[in-house]
Order: structure tokens, then sequence, then C-alpha cells
């Protein structure tokens, strides 16, 4: 079963890579992408990636394939508590790095 997971996130990449590839605002579609599956995306950029994918096939592809992932991984995930002094250790970790 794991096999078959790891093969189709192969796939399923590889085929994100091509999609993204044949669209001349990549960059910008992919940025946006990444704050609208996260929830993380203003109206303006939400706005503009709906009316994209609606004109541009390969990055509507891509927004399917990675809706798809983020819905399997979320499945797939146990979600498990952590412990706080973890989380502050890594916290203070980025600090001293940025």
């Amino acid at each position: 079963m794991a096999v078959m997971f790891t093969n189709w996130l192969k796939n399923t990449f590889r085929r994100k890579e091509e999609a993204v590839e044949r669209c001349t605002e990549s960059k910008k579609c992919i940025e946006i992408l990444e704050l609208l599956l996260d929830g993380e995306a203003d109206e303006e950029q939400e706005a503009y990636y709906y009316d994209h994918i609606e004109k541009c096939m390969p990055c509507f592809q891509y927004y399917n394939l990675d809706k798809t992932i983020k819905e399997v991984l979320k499945t797939k995930i146990e979600r498990k508590p952590v412990p706080q002094d973890l989380v502050s250790n890594i916290k203070l970790k980025i600090k001293e790095t940025v």
C-alpha cells in the first residue's frame, strides 16, 4: 500500500511540473495557489486565481492536483499533541536563524 501511494505521489508531482511549465504566469500562480490552499489568500488573490484557472488548463489541473494531494494527506496523517517545550525550542531556533 505504501509503495502504491509513493508511486501515485511521484506521478502526481511529475504531472504538476509539466502543467506549470505550460503556463505563462506560473510563478505568480504557484505563489497564489499555495496561499489559497492554506486559506491565507486575500480576496484579490483568490479572485485572480479562480479567474485565471477558467482560462488556463495547466493551472486548473495544478489546482486540482494540489487540492487532491492535500485532501489525501489530511486523511493519512494522524495528529498527535506536541509537547510545549518542543514547540518553544523550535520557535527559538527559527528566531535564531532569522
